[in-house]
Order: structure tokens, then C-alpha cells, then sequence
């Protein structure tokens, strides 16, 4: 009876204190976008958000808001538009294929999306944008023309977003050099692209289920009638001072 009540108790204890996991999905529309050019050149005004060769190298970032975020951070994907000549190679092939890669931003958002003329400081922030921790990448081609481009986003990506909620976040993206034209993402400026963030978030409600509730009052009972059964026990017992012991 003893380890009935007691594994009793220990699932109860387990049910009531889980709570209730509640899932969600947010989806976020980019604050900014932009590039810089491999000499860092940045122009504030234009987000425009090609990334790979043409003429010179570019690679681009992608700002975003969570202050509206609550809960736990378990998926993230990006989602960019890529126009219908948004991709393009040169000189006429084989289709390269690409991989368009994300990374980690370490510098402030402020710096991030402020003019910058050509020159060191400019030059600091593209190689930050292709740089550091890896949170994803997806391969690009003539076919990704007139399509969403989606990136499920890392371990390291999902860390990073749960430590910056509530506060602005950044994403770069950067192509590999090429020797001719190959990009991804041109034309993308002026005109309203999408360009979101989509997060999956849990949260552990402290209100149990009905089930919960249930089970608690089961191992409650069960605890009563181990009780009541071990006062009886001791009433029936011998006290030290009884005739039987003198």
C-alpha cells in the first residue's frame, strides 16, 4: 500500500508542476534592411537588400523588433522576397547554385543602419555582416526568381533571439565573391517586399488541466487513507507502561 501512495504522489507531483505548454507563432515585418558594399559604403535611405557580386561585393542585414516577444524562442525562420530577376549570374553556365549564408550581428543596430561613407568604419561592419556565428544558409538559383526565400534559423540564432528579447535584433547575409555577376535579391528597392522574421514560441502555464487536477485529488485521498490506516495502527499498539511490558 506504502509504494502505491508513493508513486501516486510522485506522478502528482510531476502533473501539477509541468502546467500546461502553450505554443505560438509571431510573425515579425523588418524595421530595416540594407547593404554594404565591400569598401563600406552603406546609404541609410536605401533597403534595397542585394547580397553578392555586381561590380563590387555586397552583403546585406535585416533589423528586426521584439519587444512585442514573450515566452520562449524554440524555431525562428527568415522569409525574404526575391523579385523575378533577383537572382542572376554572368557569364553565361552552369547556374553556380550558391549558398546564401546568415550570420550573428555584432554591431549596435544604431551603427548598423547609419550612413557610412567608404572607409575602415563601414568596412568593420560589412565583414561583420559575414562573419561570426553561422544561424543558417539555403542554396539560391535561377529558380528562386519570383519566389519567398525561407532560412530556418540555428541553435545559435534561437540562443541569440532569446537573449535579445524585448530588445532590437539583426541578422547579416553575405553570398560567396564571385568572379563574374552573381547575386541574390537585386531590384529589391523601391516597392514593399517581404522581408519577416517567423518565430515559434512556448510558454508553461501554471494552471493544470482538469486531468491534473484530477490525479491531485486521487493522491490526496490516497495520503488521508495512508494516515487514518497509520493512526489505527498506533492505537492498537502497546504504550511502554502497559501491564503486557511490566
Amino acid at each position: 500500500m506504502q509504494l502505491v501512495q508513493r508513486a501516486a504522489l510522485f506522478l502528482v507531483v510531476i502533473v501539477a508542476t509541468a502546467g500546461n505548454v502553450q505554443a505560438g507563432m509571431i510573425t515579425l515585418s523588418a524595421t530595416d534592411s540594407g547593404w554594404y558594399r565591400d569598401d563600406g559604403f552603406h546609404q541609410s535611405t536605401n533597403e534595397n537588400y542585394i547580397a553578392g557580386t555586381e561590380h563590387s561585393i555586397h552583403r546585406n542585414f535585416f533589423t528586426f523588433d521584439l519587444s512585442s516577444v514573450s515566452g520562449t524562442i524554440v524555431g525562428a525562420t527568415l522569409r525574404l522576397e526575391n523579385p523575378n530577376n533577383g537572382y542572376y549570374y554572368f557569364p553565361p553556365g552552369p547556374d553556380p547554385s550558391p549558398s546564401y549564408a546568415l550570420f550573428d550581428v555584432t554591431t549596435p543596430v544604431a551603427t548598423l543602419t547609419a550612413a557610412h561613407s567608404a572607409g575602415p568604419a563601414g568596412v568593420a561592419v560589412y565583414d561583420d555582416l559575414g562573419t561570426g556565428a553561422s544561424y543558417g544558409s539555403v542554396s539560391v538559383n535561377s529558380s528562386s526568381n519570383g519566389t519567398i526565400v525561407e532560412i530556418s534559423l540555428g541553435a545559435s540564432a534561437i540562443s541569440d533571439l532569446n537573449a535579445a528579447i524585448g530588445a532590437d535584433f539583426a541578422i547579416g547575409g553575405a553570398l560567396p565573391p564571385s568572379t563574374g555577376f552573381n547575386y541574390i535579391f537585386g531590384s529589391t528597392s523601391p516597392g514593399a517586399f517581404t522581408k519577416e522574421l517567423t518565430l515559434e514560441t512556448s510558454s508553461v502555464s501554471p494552471v493544470p488541466e482538469p486531468s491534473s487536477l484530477a490525479l491531485f485529488s486521487i493522491g490526496t485521498a490516497m495520503t488521508g487513507l495512508g494516515a487514518a490506516r497509520r493512526r489505527r495502527r498506533e492505537k492498537q499498539q502497546p504504550s511502554e507502561d502497559s501491564p503486557q511490558e511490566a
